[in-house]
């Protein structure tokens, strides 16, 4: 090392040459680096969806979802299987381990569904697989609204158009059109007229779809020249649709028109979409997992731009919501913390050193340091995201630790009367190991990080990657960069160490201090004892959670409308709701999302969502304010309601959910569950149905099958597609149906008739009718039935009743958060043990690393006592602070071992050499201790206080405080329990190992 330091001195143009070269390159990958929310986080949720019209929820359960979760059972990295059976629908979640190829288990899974799918029902379809996250949200938000109030048209530009311009850039996943209405042609029969003419909806419908048809019938050859042929009888007009004839009488031919009359309107709506009060289509735009929000904005505001210069005169465009601007706000919120402590700690030097010159050269270490780290996060194909810039922010106190003390060294060696160039060479060399070895155990506490899998790596890989980087090269700086530059800045104006500001009293101070803890035998062990019990207890004591509550700007209001409302009915109350909400001034802007579309599988796949629910999404930045005047308005109703910020982004990423637990549901669980308060229960969607009982017999004396009779049921309720209707590029549904309301009671359903070979027998005779009570959503947990119980208050009363009726009960967000801390426990014992293993290979012992290790409990200790006064958590963030307390906490001990060792080396060479019993004495360790305090008080103030503007956060919008915090108790407490009981314990150490070595070479 002072081989590279003293060519650092005689040739300061060269070096500053180099670091001027990287530079360039550093400010290059700064605009060229992605910038993203979070570290790339692997997907690890598969969703199956399969279809089977008419076909019932609890009949779908048992048909579909079960043999499906049966087969997906035998994928390889399966961690859990769940699944959501609705009417027609059934959706399976198969979840996999975090070190599981998705890609791999998603090609895997589609061969063994292509093997499920003969056992399944004949006239199910095909079960489709995707990759999908059950609680991933929109990166943007777009909303259209026609200015002429045409929401068939919208809704067919957003579909056809629109949603494949934004489907075709770079970096979006998929689209999903919501609200807006579905234009339908509806072919309206007169019942009575239809069955005098022995017509059904069926037969009309075959007839319609064999008269409106395109089709290629060859080619004619005539000369030499080639013709295509086709038969074409498509419909052009609606008339046609009428004109159609059905078939021949006697006399005339019977025609549609006779029968029915043709209407063009909309399809009965399943979801809608409400900008403030105004119906409107929205465009929910997911980004790839590897795409940066930033660019994928910019790319979508520019698109959005062609299309107001394409569309602007009929639809207005506005973005709702925008992913990107969370990232600006939380860049932004970071960047100002990390400027803040800069000039903190600029301050500080000016305070210590009374120099600007020091103060600057020791300063320009911070952004030379966040530079490098970007270059090389650039280079190892990460991002500028939250987890990376608090690895950086973190860094900026800690980064100028061993310029410090080099500088510091070569100020006492320059004071001397040596020549500038060798007090600089002696200086910083005489440090280099010391400095070597704290940026050593910083760093490599961080190795772990790059070779365990799983969540703990993805999250943490980028925050690792910029301290590590960030550490190391302040201590490259600190032997090359610091040295050139002293040489160059002090040559002509020579330093004046005179101006530091003095530590002669407080060296004093802690010489009398040190000299009492040494006579007091008890004080050492006492504050181990303190530390080890204080951080037992605090951490039992402190809340877990994966991150702290911060502050959001968006609200969400749910509510649930009482069940069988019609989805109509529910739009026209929304919009009175719109309005009472628009009169509070706090909104800035809100929209509302009701029912589910029928594309909306990721809503479908939510055991707790039903149509008859809606969604308030509100912006604010009063948002405590609101909540409150909102709870107020739904107060004062019978709406079911729950308001929420919006999640984390952790949170949202692992699927987690607050105060839920899953229960093993036997058929009474529901009542057992009824006697609960405050706890809500889904899915619980029980609605009185009407069941048609086939009599079998009956059916075989008509041969009737059951699945024809069903089938006629279901077309005679809800109409039959008979076919489509092309205009402009349109497809329309023609729809066959009879006016609404003509079964409405059992009566009447009773009457309908069903065609037989015998003619036609009305449906009572093949069956007859119950009014049951009937699930409409079935959910499942690991491949039995279950429920989600959501809990308000304390959950502890509820699990133990829970358990002592037999049930299981389980709470996936504990399961998660076991599973993170336990790997995060794994992951400090690892640390533990590497910094041991390291330390031992740096100074040649087994017992002093044990000795030096000691100062991480009062570092425990302190970080659990800062984030307990200031009601923190132990979460993501914080184990974050251990992690790095691991490194920093022995850094001053170290420091006090070097100085030891180099004073009794130097004491055994001049005084001690013919006292061969003589060994290290209290005062010498004393003098040692008080020596170095001025460079371990400056070293420690400048990472606490640099870490101040991460910590005070009164508004709650940083998430980072909780590890601010940590971190600064952590480093607060170690350093006053570190300069009383350090020095007393290496004495000692020190003494046993001396005695050991003398009794070793005596005999």
């Amino acid at each position: 090392m002072s081989v590279l330091v003293k060519f650092s001195v005689k040739h300061p143009v060269s070096v500053l040459s180099l670091y001027c070269a990287l530079i360039l390159c550093c400010i290059v990958s700064l605009f060229t680096i992605k910038f993203d929310l979070l570290p790339k986080i692997d997907d690890r949720f598969l969703l199956i969806s399969t279809e089977y019209s008419g076909l019932s929820a609890d009949d779908m359960k048992i048909l579909v979802t079960r043999p499906i979760e049966d087969s997906a059972s035998s994928l390889k990295g399966l961690k859990n299987i769940s699944s959501v059976s609705r009417n027609g629908l059934s959706l399976v979640t198969v979840e996999v381990h975090w070190n599981t190829n998705i890609n791999l288990a998603l090609t895997e899974c589609k061969g063994i569904i292509d093997e499920c799918y003969e056992n399944l029902p004949s006239m199910c379809s095909k079960p489709e697989v995707r990759i999908f996250n059950p609680k991933r949200k929109a990166s943007l938000i777009l909303s259209i609204t026609p200015l002429d109030g045409d929401l068939k048209y919208a809704r067919h530009i957003s579909q056809k158009d629109i949603k494949k311009r934004i489907q075709g850039i770079k970096g979006v996943s998929s689209v999903m059109v919501l609200g807006g209405e579905k234009e339908e042609i509806r072919l309206v029969l007169d019942k009575d007229k239809a069955e005098k003419s022995h017509l059904d909806i069926n037969m009309v419908s075959q007839m319609l779809a064999s008269s409106n048809f395109e089709y290629p019938a060859g080619k004619i050859l005539e000369g030499n020249n080639e013709y295509s042929f086709k038969t074409s009888g498509l419909f052009s007009s609606l008339q046609d649709i009428l004109d159609t004839p059905l078939f021949c009488s006697s006399d005339s031919f019977v025609k549609v028109s006779d029968i029915g009359f043709v209407e063009n309107t909309s399809e009965e709506i399943s979801s809608f979409f409400l900008q403030k009060d105004s119906p409107a289509v929205c465009l929910e735009i997911y980004k790839k997992s590897d795409a940066s929000p930033l660019d994928l904005s910019r790319q979508i505001k520019s698109e959005i731009k062609e299309l107001c210069n394409l569309y602007g005169n009929y639809y207005e465009f506005n973005l709702l919501y925008d992913e990107a601007e969370d990232l600006k706000s939380s860049i932004f919120q970071l960047s100002l913390s990390a400027l803040s402590g800069c000039l903190v700690t600029i301050i500080l030097l000016l305070i210590f050193f009374r120099s600007f010159r020091a103060s600057f050269l020791l300063s320009s270490i911070i952004p030379l340091s966040i530079f490098f780290s970007v270059l090389v996060l650039k280079c190892a194909h990460a991002s500028i995201n939250v987890m990376s810039l608090s690895g950086i922010a973190v860094g900026i106190g800690m980064v100028i630790d061993t310029s410090l003390v080099a500088f510091e060294s070569f100020s006492k060696n320059y004071s001397s009367s040596l020549s500038l160039e060798k007090s600089v060479i002696q200086g910083v060399s005489s440090v280099s190991f010391s400095n070597f070895s704290s940026s050593l155990t910083t760093i490599i506490v961080f190795l772990p990080l790059f070779f365990i899998s799983g969540l703990s790596r993805m999250l943490f890989k980028d925050m690792a990657i910029a301290i590590v980087s960030s550490i190391a090269f302040s201590c490259v700086l600190s032997l090359t960069f610091i040295p050139s530059m002293i040489s160059l800045v002090y040559k002509r104006h020579p330093y004046k160490a005179s101006r530091e500001l003095s530590f002669s009293r407080l060296e004093s101070l802690y010489s009398k201090i040190l000299n009492f803890s040494f006579d007091k035998k008890w004080i050492t062990a006492l504050l181990l004892i303190f530390s080890l019990v204080l951080s037992v207890l605090l951490g039992f004591t402190l809340k877990k959670e994966i991150l702290p509550k911060t502050f959001s700007r968006e609200i969400v209001v749910k509510i649930d409308f009482p069940k069988n409302t019609n989805i109509c009915l529910v739009l026209e109350q929304t919009k009175l709701i719109c309005r009472e909400i628009e009169r509070f001034e706090e909104i800035e802007t809100y929209y509302v999302k009701g029912g589910i579309d029928e594309s909306d599988y990721s809503s479908f796949a939510d055991e707790s969502k039903i149509p008859e629910s809606i969604e308030i999404h509100c912006m604010s930045e009063k948002s405590e304010k609101l909540k409150k005047k909102i709870t107020s308005l739904f107060s004062k109703t019978n709406l079911d309601y729950v308001i929420q910020d919006r999640p984390d982004i952790i949170s949202s990423l692992l699927a987690i959910e607050n105060n839920c637990f899953i229960v093993s549901s036997p058929s009474d669980v529901l009542d057992f569950l009824s006697d609960f308060e405050n706890i809500s229960v889904a899915p619980d969607y029980v609605l009185k149905d009407y069941v048609f009982v086939p009599d079998r017999q009956a059916m075989a004396k008509y041969s009737v099958s059951a699945l024809d009779c069903a089938q006629i049921i279901y077309n005679n309720l809800n109409g039959n597609v008979a076919t489509r209707f092309f205009k402009d590029g349109r497809q329309i549904p023609v729809r066959v149906t009879y006016p609404e309301k003509t079964f409405s009671d059992e009566q009447q359903l009773e009457s309908l008739l069903v065609g037989c070979d015998s003619g036609y027998v009305p449906l009572k005779v093949l069956g007859k009718i119950e009014e049951r009570e009937k699930e409409k959503i079935f959910y499942r947990y690991s491949k039995e039935d279950a429920k989600k119980v959501y809990i308000k208050g304390e959950n502890k009363k509820f699990i133990n009743n829970v358990k002592k009726q037999g049930l299981n009960c389980v709470s996936l967000k504990d399961l998660q958060m076991k599973e993170l801390f336990s790997n995060a426990a794994v992951l400090l014992i690892i640390i533990l043990l590497l910094l041991y293993c390291i330390m031992g290979a740096q100074f040649q012992s087994f017992l002093i690393p044990l000795l030096i290790m000691t100062s991480i409990l009062p570092c425990f200790a302190g970080a659990f006592l800062f984030l307990f006064v200031f009601a923190q958590s132990i979460n993501v963030n914080s184990i974050v602070a251990l992690i790095i307390l691991f490194g920093t906490s022995v850094n001053n001990a170290i420091i006090l071992y070097e100085s030891l060792l180099h004073k009794s080396l130097l004491h055994k060479s001049l005084v001690y050499k013919r006292l061969q019993n003589q060994v290290l004495t209290k005062e010498v360790v004393i003098e040692c201790s008080v020596k170095k305090l001025r460079s371990i008080v400056i070293t420690t103030l400048t990472s606490i206080l640099a870490l101040l503007p991460f910590a005070i956060d009164p508004l709650n919008k940083n998430s980072q405080s909780s590890m601010a915090i940590a971190i600064i108790g952590g480093l607060s407490f170690s350093f006053i329990t570190v300069l009383l009981i350090m020095p007393k314990i290496l004495y000692v150490g020190m003494s046993v190992r001396e005695k050991g070595k003398k009794m070793g070479g005596n005999s």
